[in-house]
């Protein structure tokens, strides 16, 4: 399953968005095209809330 989608699906359950990943993990793009009327940008549109959950992480 792609990040993005792992990510919006966590948001639509209103789980913490990076819930089920390891904290070894690395996630090089978040982004995810649903279709072509609907794109999920969190580092964008969420990055407040990722910050918020993660604030340990290395955001770059």
């Amino acid at each position: 399953m792609c990040i993005g989608t792992m990510i919006y699906k966590n948001k639509q359950m209103n789980n913490p968005l990076l819930n089920d990943f390891l904290n070894t993990d690395v996630i090089t793009q978040m982004d995810v095209c649903i279709n072509e009327n609907n794109n999920y940008w969190p580092q964008i549109t969420d990055y407040q809330q990722l910050y918020n959950e993660n604030p340990d992480y290395f955001y770059s």
